[in-house]
């Protein structure tokens, strides 16, 4: 089984690809909102039955989400996989919508026959940012609170809600712990955002930092994950730096391209 970047549909790639072998699938469909021929969420309805044959039993499904597609396809989902959790992406800057801003994405996970995740901590500040403000009751609260996780140091102001973690705290040092539990709010800045002049590669693209972690949660290293609709190859890219295989299956010759070239840049830099 070739790793690498295949051109083509995934529903006429999936069928080539041996049974049981793939770790984790770790993709982001077509929501149906990009307005191109290809961009229909029902092809990841087609090819739930495949990726089912592919992944191993103890195998995790990943995949980016939303409505109204998402709700199909967590029913077809559940068909062959059971629920492991649901992630709320915060993008930090809120699209124009006609009726509510949207400022979100969400991503699903099913897990087989293993029910626990490989990884599940991450720096105190990554995991504690999106949570920031629903510890604290007023504005001065977050204010205290902010300042005092950037300097490392621990003030604990009457007026802050005590939650669970506060308890890991040296209260002889009062100093922050380096890791903590990974929460099911993730913030992290959109590609499109966090670079100048428009200059991204896909315009659905993800950014590294989001698919890093999900890799590390979702399989050990060495394992093989496939993504079926690889875009710009941001899975493949960072399978190939955290020391994990890929296989990737994009439609568009273009974008195929740019995962391809990804995929070679990273391994030169080995």
């Amino acid at each position: 089984m070739r790793e690498g970047v295949i051109i083509g549909d995934a529903r006429e790639v999936l069928p080539t690809l041996p049974e049981d072998s793939i770790d984790a699938v770790i993709t982001d469909p077509p929501y149906g909102h990009l307005g191109i021929s290809y961009d229909s969420p029902d092809v990841f309805l087609e090819v739930i039955p495949e990726l089912q044959r592919c992944l191993k039993g103890e195998g995790f499904l990943a995949f980016f989400a939303g409505f109204p597609a998402l709700a199909e396809w967590c029913v077809a989902a559940s068909k062959h996989w059971k629920f492991a959790e649901h992630i709320v992406w915060v993008k930090r800057n809120i699209l124009p919508n006609y009726r509510l801003g949207r400022g979100h994405e969400n991503i699903i996970i099913y897990r087989g026959t293993r029910p626990a995740f490989y990884e599940t901590k991450g720096p105190y500040m990554d995991v504690k940012l999106p949570l920031l403000a629903t510890d604290c009751i007023s504005v001065e609260a977050l204010k205290r609170r902010d300042a005092a996780l950037l300097s490392g140091k621990r003030d604990r102001p009457s007026n802050i809600v005590s939650q669970p973690e506060f308890k890991r705290f040296n209260t002889a040092t009062d100093i922050a712990p380096k890791d903590m539990n990974f929460s099911t709010v993730w913030s992290f800045l959109p590609v499109n955002c966090a670079v100048r002049d428009g200059q991204y590669r896909h315009p659905a693209e993800k950014p590294e930092p989001i698919i890093e972690r999900l890799v590390e949660m979702l399989t050990p290293k060495g394992a093989t994950v496939l993504d079926p609709f690889a875009g710009s190859g941001t899975v493949s890219a960072v399978c190939s730096r955290k020391r994990r295989r890929c296989i990737s299956i994009e439609i568009n010759p273009k974008y195929a391209r740019i995962a391809q070239a990804r995929l070679e840049e990273r391994r030169d830099h080995a």
